[in-house]
C-alpha cells in the first residue's frame, strides 16, 4: 500500500500571456497534480495561502475519491457480469451460459485476481478444454464469454488492457457427421409412431418448427391451414419465442388431418390450452420425456435411433434446399436468419454433387467450343478485320505499299484449348503473329469471292491440306 503524506503542496507564481499567475502544484495517487489559483493583480498572497488549503483539505483528510475495487475473477463474475447479463439474456439463455460459465471459467480461474491475469493464461484454459475433448462449439463458446467478461470489466476500469484480444480457438475434436432423414426413413418413421408423436415428428421435419414453439402451442394459436407461433417452452419455462417475434408457419394437408384428428382426444378444451397436454392439463408435456420414452424407442427399432429433434429441423433445411424452395421462405418458416438457413441446416447429399460437377464440365466445354466456332469465323468471310491501308489509290496513301496487310487475332483459340505456334509476319515491321497447329480442322465456307479476299491478307488457306489449316502468306501482291 502507498503510504500516504500530509501535503502542503508548492504555490508559486509563474508568467502568462505577460501576466503574473499563482500556480499550485501536488500529488494525488501517486500522480503530479497542478491547479491555476488566479492572477497575482487580483490576488494577495494570503488569499493564495487560503485557497490552497481549501484544495489540499480534502486530499489531507482522507476524503478522496474511493479506490477502485479489486476482484478475483469470481467475484466480478457474481457480482457484476452476470447481473449486467441477466437483464438481456431469455431464461434458457441463463440456465445454459451460467452452467457453463460456472463449470468451466469460476471453477478454473476463480481465486484468481482479474487485473493478473493475462492472454498466456487464457489461452491455456482454452488449450486444456480442447484437450478433454470438448468439441468447437463449447470451446469457442468460452473464448466469447471471457471476451465480454473481460471487456465488461475494461469498462467498468478494473483492468487496463483486455488479455482477450489475442485469443485462438484451439484444434478440438472432429464433430460427427451431421445427418439427415430421408424421404424413406420418414415414411417409415411415421408409420412406426402413434398419432401424438407422429404429429409432433411432421411439425419439425414438414414444417421445421423448434421443439419448444411445438409443444408450446395453444388451441387459440390453430388457424385453418397454419399455426402461430407466440410462445416457446424451455425445461417447464415458458417463453416469448426464439427470435423475439411471433410468426406463421404453414401447414402440410397431412399434418392438419392428424391436428383435425387429435384435437378431439384432448381432455381441456378452452383456448388457452396446450395442443399436447401432459399428465396434468394444465401444463405442457416435457420435450425430453417425449423424446426419450414415447419416440427414441421407435425409431431405435427402425435402426434410427440417431434422430433427434436438431436432426428433424436440419432435415427440414436439406429437403427444401434440394426441392429448390426459395431459401429465404423456407427460413422465415423455419424463424431464423439466412445465413443460418444455408450454413447450419442445409446440408447437401451425394446426389447432388455429381450434377454440380457435370454441370461446371459442360458449361466449360460449351464455352471452349462456342470461342473456337467464333474465331473460325471471323477467319473464314468475317468483315471484322484489323485493317490498315488496303493499297488503293483513293485510300491514305501515307503508308507504303508493304504495309498492306489484313489479319484477325487469334488469341482466343488459346482459351479454347487449341495449340498455337508463331510465325513471323513478311515485311519489315518484323511483327510476329500465331497460327493453329497443324491438327486443327477449320471449317470455311468456301466462297471464291471470300476466298479472293483473305488471299489479300498474311493468311492464306492451304488448298492443297486436307486439314484446310491456315498458313502464312509469303508474298503480297501489288496493290
Amino acid at each position: 500500500m502507498r503510504r500516504r503524506r500530509f501535503q502542503r503542496g508548492g504555490l508559486s507564481q509563474r508568467k502568462r500571456n505577460g501576466r503574473l499567475f499563482w500556480y499550485l502544484q501536488w500529488r494525488e495517487d501517486g500522480q503530479p497534480r497542478s491547479k491555476e489559483l488566479g492572477p497575482c493583480s487580483g490576488m494577495t498572497h494570503a488569499q493564495a495561502e487560503v485557497l490552497r488549503a481549501a484544495v489540499l483539505e480534502p486530499i489531507n483528510n482522507g476524503l478522496l475519491k474511493p479506490s477502485k475495487p479489486v476482484y478475483t475473477f469470481a467475484q466480478f463474475v457474481e457480482s457484476v457480469y452476470l447481473p449486467v447479463s441477466r437483464r438481456k439474456w431469455k431464461e434458457s439463455t441463463a440456465m445454459t451460459t451460467e452452467t457453463l460459465i460456472g463449470a468451466h471459467l469460476v471453477s478454473a480461474l476463480g481465486p484468481r485476481l482479474l487485473r493478473s491475469l493475462v492472454r498466456e493464461d487464457l489461452q491455456a484454459l482454452l488449450d486444456r478444454e480442447a484437450a478433454a475433448g470438448r468439441s468447437a462449439s463449447i470451446v469457442n463458446h468460452l473464448r466469447w464469454q471471457m471476451h465480454a467478461i473481460f471487456r465488461l470489466a475494461m469498462g467498468d476500469g478494473a483492468i487496463s488492457v483486455n488479455p482477450t484480444l489475442g485469443l485462438a480457438v484451439p484444434v478440438c475434436k472432429v464433430p460427427r457427421e451431421k445427418k439427415v432423414l430421408s424421404w424413406a426413413d420418414i415414411l417409415r418413421a411415421q408409420k412406426a409412431l402413434p398419432n401424438r408423436e407422429r404429429l409432433i415428428f411432421r411439425l419439425a421435419t414438414i414444417e421445421g418448427m423448434r421443439p419448444g414453439e411445438i409443444l408450446g402451442l395453444q388451441l387459440r394459436d390453430l388457424r385453418e391451414r397454419s399455426v402461430r407461433v407466440e410462445r416457446r417452452v424451455y425445461r417447464g419455462d415458458v417463453d416469448s419465442p426464439k427470435m423475439g417475434r411471433a410468426r406463421e408457419v404453414a401447414l402440410s394437408s397431412a399434418s392438419l388431418s392428424l391436428l383435425k384428428e387429435w384435437i378431439p382426444l384432448l381432455e381441456d378444451q378452452r383456448p388457452e390450452a396446450w395442443v399436447f397436454q401432459s399428465e396434468n392439463p394444465a401444463s405442457p408435456i416435457s420435450r425430453d420425456n417425449v423424446q426419450r420414452r414415447h419416440i427414441q424407442p421407435k425409431l431405435t427399432a427402425l435402426e434410427l435411433g440417431w434422430v433427434t429433434f436438431q436432426v428433424m429441423r436440419r432435415t427440414n433445411g436439406s429437403l427444401a434446399h434440394k426441392r429448390g424452395v426459395d431459401p429465404k421462405v423456407a427460413a422465415d418458416q423455419r424463424g431464423h436468419g439466412l445465413g443460418i438457413a444455408l450454413e447450419v441446416y442445409t446440408q447437401t447429399d451425394l446426389e447432388k454433387k455429381p450434377q454440380a460437377v457435370k454441370k461446371l464440365s459442360l458449361r466449360w466445354f460449351n464455352r471452349a467450343v462456342k470461342t473456337l466456332n467464333a474465331v473460325i469465323a471471323v477467319n473464314c468471310g468475317s468483315r471484322k478485320f484489323l485493317k490498315r491501308w488496303s493499297g488503293r489509290r483513293d485510300s491514305n496513301p501515307r503508308r507504303p505499299a508493304w504495309e498492306v496487310t489484313r489479319h484477325s487475332n487469334l488469341n482466343n483459340l488459346e482459351s479454347a484449348g487449341v495449340g498455337l505456334e508463331s510465325t513471323e509476319r513478311p515485311g519489315k515491321s518484323g511483327l510476329y503473329h500465331k497460327r493453329p497447329l497443324n491438327g486443327v480442322q477449320l471449317e470455311c465456307s468456301g466462297a471464291k469471292r471470300l476466298a479472293a479476299r483473305f488471299t489479300r491478307s498474311i493468311w492464306n488457306i492451304d488448298r492443297n491440306s486436307p486439314t484446310k489449316r491456315l498458313v502464312p502468306y509469303r508474298r503480297f501482291p501489288a496493290p
